[in-house]
């Protein structure tokens, strides 16, 4: 997206993510048809009516948040080495794939989310490896000692330049170790010189394949491993007020600013309080925990990355913190022990963020959250929108043997774009228990009825300032409403009528009543005014039976006769409705 305005690219990023949404509902209806039982996925959050309101998504969707920053923003990059189009060496980003057999990489310079710092370093690298008598890796033929180089910058510094970390992985296997050696320590000395711009450098070597990348089968003989060679083995960044030890393989988000926004969001709608228990679902280095430790009981994280935990426990140390704990295992695996070791006080008190890799998580984890009956709201962060509408439709099925657990609701959806000028688009999820949402908009509507019923007493007040006036008012609304709906005797709503001018009468003893009489029957003067307007601004109307009444007599003490309303169906109706609402209301009273 690059070539495009940001606008245009927030934009995109929109569409995506609610093309994304749209298909939960799809995807509802096509695990329903497997269910003999598919009236239970009947629920009213995906009614066709609520569909049709939010234009097909299953709920609100907010716009994307833009980024803070929109070049040179990348807080890690992994680089690979390899020869470009003109066979020179090149330290970049691949241009072929392996199943085309081919593995070409262009040069970095000119990619728009990379740093000046980064930039600077790889054509460091580049230099020095082309003096390099021992080749690029291939990825094809399986063949080369220079394989790549991540990068790990810090953004968030007061104190100096950033700092800069380099891992460079080499394939050794083989290779004298007097000749691996010679060439790493040309390698850090070339290093030891200043970059421009000015960075506080740290050089590790790895031997082996990078971490996510296919290893070939000659190389299982190679022991693996990450030595520091020039500075330490982390970086330390700083995120609202906190900081954290980055090493080369540990998850961090891979903007800094940008993370700045998400934790902040995630802080104002988890809703958390002192005696609240945070389960934090694939935590990394433990960011989002700890930006919130200091508001809760209790974190518990959970990763799969030791390294990362590792980080997480020292992150947690560095800053003070002792109410968080950090485990090492597969999210399926801990997810459902954890819930097994909490206290009944802290189940009742619980919140869990999952934040799982591109893929989403794991389907024993979903059913392991869904069990824990007194989890009922959880915040799914996604990189990656089609994933969690996958996990999104076992969170929200209805309950069954193999999903236990009143099911969840999609409440709420926040798109946020950490990586301007690529198509990817984070989006943060409010999931909620339906019996949850179901308390809470009975809640509002009783708090909108009791404001309804305020502002009628509010004007009721205002319309009567004396029992008397209340009478009066009271009974030029039955007389309107008696004109516009024809003679006492032609139905029963007549009698009630008749009941309400009764009550009237003797408002003047009790002032609430005939407060709240005298503004409907207001109200009925008034629609019958309006639609006698309505004729005389139209031309005439066709005498017409299904108006609703005839013209019987009765004086109105607003100047207007209540004939006048039958005379116009649309306010004769009015004021029926009107009058009606009077006669009830004094007849209740």
């Amino acid at each position: 997206l690059h070539r495009l305005e940001y606008a245009a690219q927030l934009e995109q990023k929109r569409q995506f993510v609610e093309k994304a949404l749209r298909r939960l509902p799809r995807e509802m209806q096509v695990a329903a048809r497997s269910d003999t039982q598919r009236e239970r996925w009947r629920m009213p959050w995906l009614s066709q009516e609520r569909l049709n309101q939010r234009h097909g998504l299953p709920c609100p969707v907010a716009p994307v948040l833009p980024a803070a920053a929109t070049h040179g923003y990348r807080n890690k990059c992994e680089f690979t080495i390899g020869r470009d189009e003109d066979g020179s060496v090149a330290v970049g980003f691949t241009l072929g794939t392996v199943r085309e057999r081919k593995h070409v990489v262009g040069r970095a310079d000119g990619v728009p989310t990379v740093s000046a710092e980064m930039l600077a370093a790889a054509r460091r690298a580049q230099a020095v490896l082309a003096e390099s008598p021992l080749p690029p890796y291939d990825k094809v033929s399986h063949e080369g000692f220079w394989r790549a180089m991540l990068a790990r910058q810090s953004f968030a510094h007061a104190d100096g330049p950033p700092e800069l970390l380099l891992c460079v992985a080499v394939q050794a296997a083989g290779l004298p170790e007097e000749q691996v050696a010679s060439e790493l320590a040309r390698l850090r000395e070339a290093f030891v010189a200043p970059l421009d711009p000015p960075v506080r450098l740290s050089l590790a070597v790895r031997r082996g394949a990078p971490p996510g990348e296919y290893k070939h089968a000659g190389e299982s003989a190679e022991a693996e491993g990450v030595e520091t060679v020039l500075g330490r083995e982390y970086i330390e960044e700083t995120l609202l007020g906190l900081s954290f030890r980055i090493s080369p393989d540990a998850f961090f988000q891979v903007n800094t600013l940008g993370a700045e926004s998400l934790l902040t969001l995630l802080r104002a709608q988890c809703s958390l309080g002192p005696d609240s228990v945070l389960l934090d679902v694939c935590c990394g280095t433990g960011t989002i925990g700890l930006a919130m430790a200091r508001s809760v009981k209790r974190v518990i994280g959970i990763e799969s990355n030791a390294q990362a935990v590792a980080d997480a426990a020292a992150n947690a140390a560095r800053n003070g913190i002792t109410n968080a704990e950090f485990i090492c295992a597969k999210a399926e695996q801990a997810t459902r022990q954890v819930l097994e070791r909490l206290t009944p006080s802290e189940l009742d008190s619980l919140v869990a963020i999952v934040d799982p890799p591109r893929a989403g998580l794991h389907p024993d984890v979903v059913k392991a959250l869904r069990r824990c009956a007194p989890l009922r709201r959880l915040l799914f962060v996604a990189c990656h929108a089609p994933a969690f509408v996958t996990n999104a439709v076992s969170f929200c099925r209805p309950t069954s043997p193999s999903f236990a657990g009143v099911p969840f609701e999609l409440v709420q959806a926040w798109p946020i774009d950490l990586f301007p000028h690529t198509p990817h688009c984070e989006l943060v999820t409010l999931l909620e228990r339906s019996d949850l949402v179901a308390e809470r908009e009975a809640a509002q509507e009783a708090a909108q009825a009791a404001k309804q019923a305020q502002a009628v007493q509010t004007q009721a007040a205002e319309a009567a300032s004396t029992p008397t006036d209340a009478a009066e008012g009271g009974a030029v609304g039955a007389a309107a409403a008696e004109g516009a709906l024809g003679a006492p005797e032609e139905s029963a709503l007549s009698r009630a009528i008749s009941r309400a001018q009764a009550v009237v009468a003797s408002t003047a003893s009790v002032p609430a009543v005939g407060a709240v009489t005298a503004a409907v029957g207001t109200a009925a003067a008034a629609s019958a005014r309006r639609g006698r307007s309505r004729q005389e601004e139209t031309g005439p109307i066709p005498p017409s039976g299904a108006g609703g009444g005839g013209n019987s007599g009765g004086a109105s003490g607003n100047g207007t006769s209540p004939g006048a309303a039958a005379d116009a169906p649309a306010g004769a109706a009015a004021g029926a409705a009107a009058g009606a609402s009077a006669a009830a209301a004094a007849a209740a009273a």
